[in-house]
């Protein structure tokens, strides 16, 4: 869908992406497993480069940093599993986004004790 020329498809693709990002606030509640998995997801969909937008992008760079900021602060332990299983599917193109590496290694003594 994302690399598609028919407007249907694009519209769909950010549909999706944008229902994702609306999952935000329940994943606290998520069971484990499904937690896991979602996360994993989000995050390949960042490695892929299937985010359609710089904006998206930015968006769903900023949810998994704030994942691991609020489960780093003991917050929120699930956020911390989700974003650290998103932050592992997306860690090897991180370098692409100097401004995202400085903060997500504002975290990185926080992260290796989780």
């Amino acid at each position: 869908m994302h690399d598609s020329s028919r407007a249907i498809d694009h519209a769909t693709h950010r549909c999706m992406l944008l229902g994702m990002l609306g999952e935000w606030p329940l994943l606290p509640r998520y069971p484990d497993k499904e937690l896991k998995l979602f996360g994993r997801l989000f995050g390949r969909l960042v490695q892929m480069g299937l985010t359609i937008s710089d904006g998206l992008l930015a968006i769903m760079l900023r949810h998994a940093f704030e994942a691991l900021r609020l489960g780093c602060a003991g917050l929120s332990p699930k956020l911390l599993t989700w974003g650290i299983a998103a932050l592992r599917e997306f860690v090897g193109r991180l370098h692409h986004w100097p401004a995202y590496c400085v903060h997500f290694l504002s975290l990185a003594d926080r992260l290796a004790k989780s």
